[in-house]
């Protein structure tokens, strides 16, 4: 008689269970469901990106959403009605609460005081909404408006200093056609570029080569501590860190068949002309303890040279050598007031000789 009510109360018992649990989930512990679907939105739906995907630009809030996502961004950033820059990216994200843009998929034009603009591609870019410096990230690549060209990971913009900067930590290369028709290429370790001045300096490590025009197309490869290049006149400056010992504090300089050091080195990669002093600057200019080491084309012989100033003209592809120049070949010393060396007749030329002795070649 009395087993079937209590058949029937426990299904009924059961389904109020199970309708509590839910009811609880539903309606008591609502926080939990909403933080798994705010999670969600941040990575995919406000970002477009996902989860995992990694940023360059060390000022992006890691876990703030961003108040606005934007497509197809633009922005110009000018100053008493001069334009500095202006950007155009893919996809920008603004945090008002840092006053930060951060953008995607980059082009930006910088301009100089007189307009003149530098084009940058680079796959990140941020600002600050105070502030007016732009930083570029990732594959930065740059075109000046003399038709240089750089790359390297990292670009800051100064617009005040109309100044590139690239610290020492990152590598940049960069490359250009000159006005006589040679080409010019470099590899460094931090750079800086006056856009005002035309002036690039090299920071460190510099490897620097330069490709003569048709017919020679001579290669020239200097390496250096620093390097400073005046874009207008066409002329590189290439000295060493007063820090080093004597003994490796050279600017070292290769040719097919030669090799070259002193402390100083000047180069003159478009068409030649004069210093302060009125001296003729030909294509490359050594100077202090000159050591030049030349084998002949056919190898069959070497010959070195020593002096405190060395002069080479690409042209006539020749050796000038001043300020006590000695050239040593097989056991036999040449000195004078100046020696040339005229590599293709393969011949020697001397000024005022004042010695001509069997002798010891120089140290390397």
């Amino acid at each position: 008689m009395n087993s079937r009510p209590k058949s029937k109360l426990r299904p009924w018992l059961l389904g109020s269970v199970a309708l509590l649990v839910m009811v609880q989930l539903l309606v008591l512990k609502p926080a939990l469901l909403e933080d798994v679907r705010t999670v969600r939105l941040t990575a995919e739906a406000v970002t477009g990106l996902p989860a995992t995907a990694v940023t360059l630009a060390p000022a992006v809030p890691r876990n703030q959403i961003p108040e606005y996502t934007i497509e197809s961004f633009r922005f110009a950033s000018s100053h008493r009605g001069k334009p500095q820059w202006q950007i155009h990216a893919q996809k920008a994200f603004m945090f008002n609460r840092s006053q930060l843009v951060h953008t995607r998929g980059v082009v930006a034009q910088l301009y100089d005081n007189e307009g003149r603009v530098t084009e940058v591609q680079a796959d990140e870019a941020q600002y600050f909404l105070k502030k007016r410096d732009l930083e570029l990230f990732g594959n930065v690549k740059a075109r000046f408006p003399d038709g240089f060209e750089t790359e390297s990971p990292y670009l800051r913009y100064l617009p005040a200093e109309e100044s590139v900067r690239i610290p020492t930590q990152y590598e940049v290369t960069g490359s250009g056609a000159e006005k006589d028709g040679s080409r010019t290429t470099f590899n460094s370790h931090g750079m800086s570029f006056d856009l005002g001045q035309d002036e690039v300096r090299l920071l460190q490590n510099v490897r620097f080569e330069i490709e003569q025009a048709a017919p020679n197309r001579r290669k020239t490869r200097i390496e250096s501590d620093q390097c400073r290049v005046d874009r207008g006149h066409q002329l590189a400056e290439f000295t060493m860190t007063a820090t080093r010992p004597l003994a490796d504090r050279f600017v070292k300089i290769r040719q097919t068949n030669l090799f070259a050091r002193s402390r100083t080195a000047d180069l003159r990669y478009g068409q030649p002309g004069v210093d302060a002093s009125g001296t003729k600057l030909e294509f490359l200019t050594l100077r202090e303890d000159v050591f030049v080491r030349e084998r002949s084309t056919d190898q069959s012989s070497l010959r070195y040279a020593t002096g405190g100033r060395a002069d080479f003209e690409a042209r006539s592809n020749t050796f000038t050598l001043r300020e006590f120049p000695q050239v040593y070949q097989d056991r036999d010393t040449i000195t004078g007031d100046v020696i040339r060396i005229l590599r293709d007749q393969d011949t020697v030329e001397v000024e005022n000789s004042n010695a001509f002795s069997e002798g010891k070649k120089p140290r390397e």
